[in-house]
């Protein structure tokens, strides 16, 4: 089945959701649009509930539901799709041999606010905000925006402070709202707002650390959508090919994948062209989540995204108890509440906490969430072995349900990191990285974000990098575990390979690696000598 889309004002949600629908129904076929523009808001979307990895769980406003659908082609032929209000532009569940190719994706309005930061004092700071691109009320020390939606609610809602062109963020709460700092993962000022020809006086409250971390200088925050969308979602599914899709603005994250196999990316993009001097997206680029199978990136061109570009990870969940055949976890971070990570048949480690030594394997044959917060797993099945040497606390990974990773003739500039890691085969090569804290970190997360990422066998050759530790205090690549010192790490990370590589502009370090038990590093290039650029442990 063809069905053909003709470029006209207003709406199109609708027509969009009914011709999938058809071709759902027909078993496949291809949705073409005539070259244009095309908008999309909230009447006509698809409601449904999901649990999105490293996002939040909840109800979506689908503009594309591709749901237990197979051999599905979406053709933009170039065209313009812009998303209004706060819409979930693609999510592909339970979906097979699907493509997705030759759109840009735009939102209706920035995502974002800026404030303009200056005059410092013990008490507080002043904000400039420019009433009409982003109009506001204050309440009670606390502000709200109109956005196109609605409401945005300072009273219930934790403000990230982002600094424009460059990775620092500070958390904001205003009027009574209030946090825990220790489940943030960057520091909180507390202040109480008031009215300023230009924007607010920001007042620090008695029971705040009196200290901003940003300069005189502007910086963003993210207000519409926060982590409940993104531009393309792929859960549960398989044989997935993207291709020439580019992303002027978007909420969220460019593309995430959870629990798919075979992802082939080429052509993903950002473009900075419409809003020359914004950030494309307010998450990550592409973010992959116990997927399996081929994972293939090439010929992407990524810049100003407010997260990685890159990120390829397990989940951690801990040991909570053991009942016979039953084994009980906790997912342990906020983002994957009632995300679980688990399929039938999956091959768990189970890991010590502290030396993080595999302890135990269990084989899974059916998981649910018991109790009502949406962290508590039982997971049922059989210890293969081990069983007697569990403790609660322990960590468990599910090395299996990770990707072999191709990722080539690449380039990505001004951008937080690359975080790759994991038990499939990864080979980076022949990419351009610039302008970043960390062309790559391949870490072993196992604090805070619970994001497993012992490493199989990476090779890392015949890439250019360029002015990748902005900060001048880390390295070019780094290799390691979280929570440990490069001296103390566990040889947890199997073999590694980083040859033919060119490294330039290096403050600090280039390459860094802790914990790996096979290594090679050899006829790498750098700008300029110095005996302590590569420091192996």
């Amino acid at each position: 089945m063809r069905i053909e889309i003709k470029q006209r004002k207003g709406n199109v949600t609708a027509e969009v959701v009914s011709a999938l629908a058809r071709i759902g129904e027909a078993g496949g076929g291809e949705l073409h649009f005539e070259k244009g523009e095309y908008h999309f808001y909230r009447e006509g979307c698809v409601s449904r509930f999901f649990a999105v990895s490293n996002n939040s769980a909840g109800e979506k406003a689908i503009v594309f539901p591709i749901i237990d659908m197979e051999n599905v082609t979406v053709d933009g032929h170039g065209s313009l799709f812009v998303f209004h209000e706060v819409t979930f532009p693609f999510l592909l569940s339970h979906s097979q041999n699907i493509t997705l190719k030759n759109i840009t994706f735009d939102l209706g309005t920035s995502p974002l606010v800026t404030f303009r930061l200056h005059d410092f004092s013990d008490d507080g700071f002043y904000m400039d905000i420019d009433r009409e691109e982003s109009p506001f009320v204050l309440d009670d020390g606390a502000i709200d925006f109109i956005r196109e939606w609605g409401v945005c609610h300072g009273k219930d809602k934790l403000f990230s402070l982002h600094a424009m062109g460059r990775h620092q963020v500070q958390y904001l709460a205003t009027g009574e709202k209030d946090a825990d700092p220790s489940t943030l993962p960057a520091p909180l000022m507390k202040c109480n707002l008031t009215p300023t020809p230009t924007g607010v006086y920001a007042k620090y409250r008695e029971d705040s650390p009196r200290h901003c971390t940003f300069g005189e200088e502007t910086v963003s925050c993210i207000l519409d959508g926060g982590r409940s969308v993104d531009a393309i979602c792929l859960d549960h599914s398989c044989n997935i090919r993207i291709k020439n899709i580019a992303i002027a603005r978007a909420i969220g994250m460019g593309i995430v994948g959870q629990l798919s196999t075979n992802i082939y990316i080429n052509g993903f993009s950002t473009d900075t062209s419409l809003h020359p001097g914004h950030q494309t997206m307010t998450a990550d680029a592409m973010h992959f989540v116990n997927c399996d199978g081929v994972l293939e990136i090439t010929n992407c061109q990524i810049c100003d995204t407010m997260d990685d570009a890159l990120n390829v990870h397990g989940m951690y969940t801990v040991v909570s108890g053991v009942e016979g055949d039953t084994l009980f976890v906790k997912i342990m971070h906020r983002e994957q509440k009632l995300f679980s990570p688990y399929r039938e048949g999956d091959r768990l480690v189970l890991i010590d906490n502290v030396t993080l030594e595999k302890k135990a394997e269990f084989r899974v044959t059916s998981s649910q969430f018991v109790g009502q917060s949406g962290f508590n797993l039982a997971l049922r099945g059989a210890f293969l072995y081990g069983k007697e040497e569990i403790e609660n606390g322990y960590l468990v990974e599910n090395p299996d349900r990770m990707p072999d990773l191709y990722m080539h003739h690449n380039h990505f500039h001004h951008f937080p990191h690359n975080r790759i890691s994991g038990a499939g085969k990864v080979i980076v090569e022949d990419n351009i990285f610039s302008d970043c804290h960390a062309a790559l970190l391949c870490l072993d997360l196992a604090r805070f974000w619970y994001e497993s990422g012992r490493v199989r066998h990476l090779v890392y050759r015949n890439n250019t990098l360029k002015n990748c530790d902005i900060t001048g205090r880390g390295a070019f690549v780094r290799i390691g575990v979280d929570g440990y010192s490069p001296d103390a790490t566990p040889r947890i990370h199997e073999k590694i390979e980083i040859t033919g590589n060119h490294f330039s502009e290096i403050p600090h370090l280039a390459i860094l690696v802790s914990g790996v038990k096979e290594w090679t590093v050899e006829h790498n290039t750098f700008d300029r000598e110095d005996d302590d650029l590569v420091q192996i442990y």
